[in-house]
């Protein structure tokens, strides 16, 4: 009876991951946009790095990476 109860919700998540899938992909024109923004410590705005990258994060920024 266990068996079939998981086979059952087994299913109904493949067709529901499915059915996502396709309407994610009903307009190829809508693509993802990237923008890039990149700052150095040596800017005035970015003498204290918390408080530069706190105002950017706000604003929607994500930081990628740190090097």
């Amino acid at each position: 009876m266990k068996k079939i109860v998981y086979a059952a919700l087994a299913f109904v998540a493949l067709l529901s991951m499915l059915s996502w899938a396709v309407y994610a992909q009903k307009d190829p024109r809508k693509k993802a946009s990237w923008e890039y923004l990149v700052v150095s410590s040596s800017q005035p705005e970015f003498r204290d790095p918390a408080a530069g990258l706190n105002r950017l994060g706000a604003q929607g920024w994500e930081l990628v990476s740190v090097g």
